[in-house]
């Protein structure tokens, strides 16, 4: 969230949106519904809806869940346990399965098997991080790509760890977070840090590290270049843990209800300056719910009573409405009202000129943009492309002191960088962004 007092500016949160839940639809066809299809990961393409199932391969729907067809031409019958998926800067997808990595080029129509040295074991994570590389973590690697996936370089090896890939997530700050998950105490191995996508570093929810906390089912951050730094884990039978320093130091969540010690973490998904904070698990039913939502950056939480009889394993935010929820019994669909307006809240004046980054950043349709004033000023905000080309003027007028948003809707616009540029007064910054269609 971008609404702190400047005493703790980078730790706690003052929320300005309070969206309250007003539809919950089951998006998955009567013919298989409770025959258990995990719905693994989820990814959105120009609206189209992209899930990744055990035994389905990927699930397409073109109409927001009305329909489904199955895209699995290029996959092998062996690699139909679809682990992860996710979309590159150029629109390229990508999925993760047993058998390894493949790739489509065409919206899922066609996929092409990436099986190569490097991809020597399941796929278990993808991350695309800000700047437009790719991160796939196998079971026995870590690897990049900066060109789209043409080529591959080895940046971790894995050899040591008995555990999987689980979760592969980038933070506010930029941090590389792997989780890794483990079936048995004896095979822990925590969370995997890297500041530069090279190096990496152990790091333990809990001491010792043969604990189940250290067994990592999903991981959870804002998007990058948020000023809301709270990253939160959720553990394979160890409970829900947060770090306020970029994933050095975790501590554990309270406030969550669990019917036994034998309840799975599953899901997490971090969008506080809209949706909200969720967590999923399985085997919380049928008294208590398997997913929950804080408002307030985790403080508290309240659970989805829909969710006592779904395990909930993934998500995916379709707009700023409305939420996608996998389970392991299809997809649902969460609508939330309108956020509360900004005007509505108690922010104390800010003492200097700012401009923030837009969230969310990679951004599909539309991103928000905040800046601060500290006095009436006039203000300009104009996004440009890569050429220095005017493409749209946000403002060109006065505003009052204090903190102001504005969403720009990309329309028709390319995928590709732009800039956009605040002047007020005196002060003048300019800020990237990027958008992903």
């Amino acid at each position: 969230m971008r609404k702190f007092f400047l005493s703790i500016f980078l730790l706690l949160p003052l929320f300005l949106f309070s969206q309250p839940l007003v539809k919950v639809e089951w998006i998955w066809p009567d013919s298989l519904k409770y025959r258990q299809v995990n719905i693994k990961d989820l990814e959105v393409k120009n609206g189209v809806i992209f899930a990744a199932t055990s035994g389905l391969d990927i699930m397409v729907s073109s109409d927001t869940g009305r329909t489904w067809q199955v895209k699995n031409n290029g996959l092998i019958a062996s690699a139909r346990l679809v682990l992860t998926i996710a979309k590159a800067s150029n629109g390229d997808l990508y999925c993760g399965t047993l058998e390894g990595l493949f790739r489509s080029e065409d919206n899922g129509n066609n996929w092409q098997n990436l099986l190569s040295d490097s991809f020597t074991g399941g796929t278990g994570a993808i991350l695309i991080n800000h700047a437009g590389t790719i991160f796939v973590a196998n079971g026995d690697n870590i690897v990049k790509s900066e060109d789209n996936g043409n080529s591959w370089q080895i940046v971790f090896l894995r050899d040591s760890l008995l555990s999987v890939p689980s979760s592969l997530i980038e933070t506010t700050l930029g941090t590389l977070l792997c989780g890794n998950l483990a079936a048995y105490l004896k095979d822990c191995a925590g969370i995997l840090r890297s500041t530069n996508g090279i190096t990496w570093e152990r790091i333990l929810v809990v001491n010792p590290l043969q604990s189940w906390p250290n067994s990592v089912w999903s991981l959870g951050a804002a998007p990058y270049g948020s000023t809301f730094r709270r990253i939160f884990v959720n553990s394979y039978l160890g409970g829900c843990f947060y770090s306020d320093d970029d994933g050095l130091s975790w501590h554990r969540i309270i406030g969550i209800p669990y019917r036994s010690n034998t309840v799975g973490g599953r899901g997490v998904f971090v969008d506080p300056e809209g949706l909200g904070i969720f967590l999923g698990f399985s085997g919380n039913g049928p008294n208590y719910s398997n997913l929950f939502r804080s408002t307030d950056g985790g403080t508290t939480w309240s659970p989805i009573d829909t969710f006592k009889s779904f395990f909930v394993l993934s998500f995916f935010k379709m707009d700023e409405r409305r939420l996608l929820v996998g389970t392991h019994n299809g997809v649902f669909l969460l609508t939330f009202d309108s956020a509360t307006s900004v005007k509505e809240q108690n922010i104390p004046i800010p003492q200097i000129f700012s401009l923030y980054q837009n969230y969310p950043n990679p951004f599909n349709s539309s991103t928000t943009i905040e800046f601060d004033l500290p006095k009436r000023s006039y203000v300009r905000l104009v996004v440009f492309d890569v050429l220095g080309s005017e493409i749209k003027r946000l403002i060109d007028e006065e505003k009052n002191e204090g903190r102001h948003q504005v969403v720009f809707e990309a329309g028709d616009l390319k995928s590709g960088i732009y800039f956009y540029v605040l002047d007020a007064g005196d002060f003048r910054k300019v800020k990237k962004m990027v958008l992903l269609k």
